[in-house]
């Protein structure tokens, strides 16, 4: 089991500042580029923003509708927001651009559990 030191809690909301400060200034120098708009919506997410990184995951899909992890991320997002009908939508997207993907067939298998749960 990994020993999680004060120092290294201490440090995530700097790491967390540092990808958010970083992407917010790639997004307005290159705001074609979804990789910036990836990372950005990654740091909301972990601020539990997932509202806005929702958002930021659309101008990332938006830009390259093909991102698999663009659409996986959202979904995760729409998860944590109980939004499960939309999670499916989002894991079918990267389903039908990677039908090979494990991790996208597993959240999908997962989320259904989660709905029929909710029907109960």
């Amino acid at each position: 089991m990994t020993k999680v030191t004060l120092n290294q809690f201490a440090l995530t909301p700097i790491i967390i500042f540092i990808l958010m400060l970083g992407s917010a200034t790639a997004t307005s120098d290159n705001p074609q580029n979804s990789v910036s708009w990836f990372d950005k919506g990654l740091a909301l997410s972990e601020l539990n923003k997932s509202d806005e990184a929702i958002k930021v995951y659309d101008r990332a899909i938006e830009i390259n509708p093909k991102d698999s992890f663009a659409w996986i991320s959202k979904r995760l997002a729409l998860y944590k927001l109980k939004k499960y009908d939309k999670a499916i939508t989002a894991y079918d997207k990267a389903i039908e651009i990677n039908p090979k993907d494990k991790n996208a067939w597993d959240g999908k298998g997962i989320t259904l559990i989660k709905l029929n749960k909710s029907n109960l």
